[in-house]
């Protein structure tokens, strides 16, 4: 299976995420705000509404994963 990534995990790239690694799929979110990918690391994307969930997902930081490939 193939491993999806999403850059920019703000409202709508998170939702996204959380519903497709809801499905079983490998999902990335990349995004360049640190302390939200660290609640996401900490807590999981929780999605509030029409439906509620929370479902752990794999958050990265933009600038350290741009970094790492760069070299």
């Amino acid at each position: 299976m193939k491993r999806i990534a999403i850059m920019g995990a703000g409202a709508l790239g998170t939702i996204l995420g959380a519903y497709i690694a809801q499905s079983g799929r490998d999902v990335l979110l990349i995004d360049t705000y640190k302390e939200h990918v660290d609640a996401l690391n900490n807590h999981g994307a929780k999605v509030v509404g029409e439906d509620s969930l929370i479902v752990p997902v794999k958050p990265r930081d933009y600038v350290k994963t741009i970094h790492k490939y760069a070299e």
